[in-house]
């Protein structure tokens, strides 16, 4: 059986610099549970409504964000 993926990085991968299909990937090779990149941007866009951080950095790049000091810094805060 595999795990679920923990809120705390689902919240982590909406900075990544990936696409959702490649976050997924990263998430099965890790061990847990298979989830559509679809599931996953609608839970970015649940966590986005909570998190005033991730709401601050604006909507996500269909291809992540860029890895600036400020989305570094972000994604440090957002957790």
């Amino acid at each position: 059986m595999t795990k679920p993926v923990p809120q705390r990085l689902i919240v982590k991968s909406y900075f990544w610099p990936h696409s959702a299909e490649e976050v997924v990937l990263h998430f099965k090779r890790c061990g847990y549970r298979l989830m559509a990149a679809a599931e996953l941007r609608d839970r970015w866009m649940e966590e986005a409504l909570l998190n005033p951080v991730m709401r601050s950095v604006g909507d996500r790049p269909l291809e992540g964000f860029k890895q600036t000091d400020k989305i570094k810094l972000a994604e440090g805060l957002a957790v």
